[in-house]
């Protein structure tokens, strides 16, 4: 590659003194490299003789200080000429990369659920370039991995916070083995470390827009892996694996299973990287590109072994195993649209529904550009005659978040001391929710901490010093706008479209700590759980309940014959086809609040507060056998079904939109569940008796757990009807007459259960 470097001597911070040259021959792709933070780049192109607008280049922030590479901008493949303007000292590196196609013509997708991958030698990557007598361009090596990072924090903050995180978690930084050399001996410019096990699956975008771009995918991958191992000094590509708006999935970096990546700083030891070819912070993924990247995970989750109904310690953070690039470190990775997205593909991936259609954020909202207003300089500091600056707190990025209901948004915002102290105090700022359904936690010592009114400084900030804020919002569970204030600047959330599972806020919250709100403060949200003990996926920790819906199976041997689009307009979270004792059984997996608000077994024709008894019992009966000591179906991939026969009555949406009270009851009663010795109980209940309840023995249920809560009872208000049901536990026509008593939930349940306590899920 042959580097062209602007040698005119001028003033570095005059753009009128730069220097315009052209190129001699137009490249496929170029970056630059900029030698000091003065410098400044930007090209543009001819396409028949007329001139694209100039395209400024940037530095992304990368941990190394000396890597001073820009972003990589390809080029239009009938560009003709192609023009630079720098200033002195920038060097520019273009690619020219082969046009040749791929060894063989393949779809992305071969047949049902099994897409092939193209290997590095079918996209034709050259190898040469992974050694070291190829280039003079610096070598990194796996020991301080590189990054793909396209981020907006800065560096000194992002390296302090991996420096803390080696410190912290040694063990976690360690690879198992490394090799410096080929078989044949030849020296490799980035030595290959493998990870001893892989926890993590990250998700990323390129930057690099593809809409407009009519060049082949594989020239783009091709310019990628130049770019990053030449460009870039690497040596390789960063990613594990690409996938083009096509849906077409390449093989990235070289070294096979478990190799170390470049795709996350600080966080590639335990890792692998999946990157998408786009902008997403500004285009749309294709549905082609999701469904590849949902299959591509559930195949790497299978191959790695790595559980997606668990969450994942990484660092001192816990994490789904499915992560945007963005959960890791500050960054805009993978960009708005996928983001948005996230929660989606990781219910698709997790249920094995990779064929999922996902349903993206709506395109944002851009205001139009106020008439700027011209503001008085401001005073120079008595001290220094610098300008005085102003502490306190203020937005990096947007300030307006669109997602849907529920949704999660990571974002960070900057903390500048002052000048004439620094801040060693606990406070950053005042914090104003002015709704009451914003619930917003901030990051402190690896773990998100629910904020109430400040929020508060990590560490000490020297004099004049910024330090990055990382925070997390959770959006309201109704459409709406809704404002929020940090210090002096509003942000606005505008939630739109269907509600997204609960889990989604705890998928990547850590030890949140209810305790630290004021009881007079607006409640917390239910679908937040603490993460500070959990055991695996018990229904305390997970809320979520995976549903058969025995209902709308019409008896199909294959899952092609089901129409699940039209059954997902029905129910709330996620519905999926998976096969089971040959035949095709359907699967809504869903929040457990979610499923109790659709659950048919006590219509709004009940009295209220029968319905809030049934409301507590039937959530218990439900948790307790989402647990994996407590399986109703064992050996199935479901917790329960909607058969009243086997489990309990679920319609769903159908059901909610007609019983409004139902609703209430269920929300009145949000996570409470029947408790004994800190453990949800099996609930039994049942439509009548003949004057009393029968023992689980007279039921024929030996072992029955905790079987001296369900003795024999009195049961007046049923004398004369027949025996509905098993007859164990609360009666329906026992809570509805005490409920036309007055009799509250709470009474009816501690008749029908004594010896239990109504307690929250943890």
């Amino acid at each position: 590659m042959n580097a062209f470097v602007f040698s005119v001597v001028t003033t570095l911070a005059l753009a009128s003194q730069t220097n315009v040259q052209t190129l001699p021959a137009a490249p496929d792709a170029l970056s630059v490299t900029l030698p000091d933070n003065a410098s400044i780049a930007s090209v543009r192109y001819s396409v028949n003789d007329e001139w694209s607008e100039w395209e400024e280049f940037e530095i992304q922030n990368e941990h190394d200080p000396a890597l001073r590479e820009s972003n990589l901008v390809l080029l239009p493949d009938n560009a003709q000429n192609v023009q630079i303007k720098a200033t002195p000292g920038v060097i520019v590196n273009p690619i020219i990369v082969s046009n040749d196609p791929v060894r063989y013509t393949l779809a992305a997708r071969t047949d049902p659920g099994q897409p092939r991958i193209l290997s590095r030698s079918d996209w034709g990557a050259n190898d040469e370039l992974l050694y070291a007598s190829t280039a003079s361009r610096s070598s990194v090596t796996a020991a301080t991995p590189p990054s793909v990072d396209n981020g907006d924090a800065e560096p000194s903050q992002r390296v302090q916070d991996c420096e803390a995180a080696q410190l912290n978690h040694p063990q976690e930084f360690k690879s198992v083995r490394k090799t410096t050399k080929d078989p044949d001996g030849r020296r490799y410019r980035w030595a290959r470390e493998y990870s001893p096990k892989v926890k993590l699956l990250t998700v990323h975008h390129t930057a690099v827009k593809v809409e407009g771009d009519a060049r082949p995918a594989v020239e783009r991958i091709r310019a990628l892996y130049q770019y990053h191992a030449v460009n870039r000094g690497w040596g390789d590509i960063g990613y594990h694996y690409l996938i083009d708006e096509e849906g077409r999935i390449y093989e990235g970096k070289s070294g096979g299973d478990a190799v170390v990546g470049g795709h996350a700083y600080c966080h590639n030891i335990g890792s692998i990287g999946v990157s998408m070819l786009g902008n997403f912070e500004i285009e749309q993924p294709t549905q082609q590109q999701l469904k590849s990247l949902q299959w591509l995970l559930r195949d790497l989750a299978e191959h790695y072994d790595i559980d997606l109904e668990r969450d994942v310690s990484f660092h001192g953070k816990i994490l789904p195993a499915v992560v945007a690039h963005r959960d890791l470190v500050s960054t805009e990775c993978p960009g708005y649209y996928v983001i948005g997205s996230m929660d989606q593909i990781r219910t698709h991936v997790a249920n094995n529904d990779v064929d999922g259609t996902v349903t993206l954020p709506k395109p944002r909202v851009t205001e139009k550009p106020k008439t700027p207003v011209k503001k008085a300089p401001r005073k120079p500091s008595r001290q220094s005659g610098m300008p005085v600056i102003q502490e306190g707190i203020t937005s990096i990025g947007d300030t307006v978040f669109q997602g849907r209901p529920g949704d999660l948004r990571l974002f960070s915002v900057r903390y500048q001391a002052g000048a004439s102290i620094g801040r060693k105090f606990e406070s950053a700022g005042n914090v104003r929710l002015d709704d009451e359904e914003v619930v917003l936690w901030q990051e402190l010592d690896g773990q998100f901490v629910l904020v109430t009114d400040k929020l508060k400084l990590p560490q000490a900030v020297a004099v004049k010093n910024t330090i990055q804020l990382r925070l997390k919002v959770q959006f309201p569970t109704e459409e709406g706008r809704y404002t929020f204030r940090l210090g002096t600047t509003t942000f606005t959330l505008d939630a739109s479209g269907r509600r997204i599972l609960p889990r989604s806020a705890a998928s990547t919250s850590s030890a949140i700590s209810r305790s630290s709100r004021s009881r007079t403060s607006r409640p917390a949200v239910s679908s937040v759980p603490s993460r500070a003990s959990r055991p695996a996926r018990s229904s305390a920790a997970s809320h979520v309940i995976k549903v058969r819906l025995e209902s709308r199976e019409k008896g199909e041997t294959s899952c092609g014959d089901v129409d699940l689009q039209t059954i997902r307009d029905h129910y709330r979270g996620s519905v999926a086809c998976v096969m089971v004792d040959g035949r095709a059984a359907i699967i809504n997996t869903v929040g457990l609040e979610d499923y109790l608000l659709g659950l048919a077994e006590e219509p709004d024709t009940e009295p209220y507060e029968k319905q809030r008894a049934f409301a507590i019992a039937a959530r218990s009966y439900a948790a307790y056998y989402t647990h994996p000591d407590h399986r109703k179906f064992p050996g199935k991939p479901y917790d329960g079904s909607d058969s009243p026969a086997t489990f309990q009555i679920y319609r769903g949406l159908d059901f909610e939109v007609q019983n409004p009270e139902w609703l209430r009851a269920a929300r009145s009663t949000t996570n409470k569940v029947l408790m004994v010795d800190d453990e949800v109980i099996k609930v039994p209940y049942f439509s009548s008796d003949t004057g009393r309840t029968r023992t689980p023995e007279e039921a024929g249920w030996n072992n029955f757990p905790h079987a001296a809560i369900f003795s024999s009872k009195a049961d007046p208000w049923c004398e004369g009807m027949q025996l509905r049901g098993h007859g164990v536990g609360m009666s329906g026509c026992g809570a509805e007459a005490q409920a036309h008593e007055g009799k509250s939930g709470e009474d009816i349940l501690d008749y029908y259960y004594p010896g239990t306590v109504i307690a929250r899920l943890r």
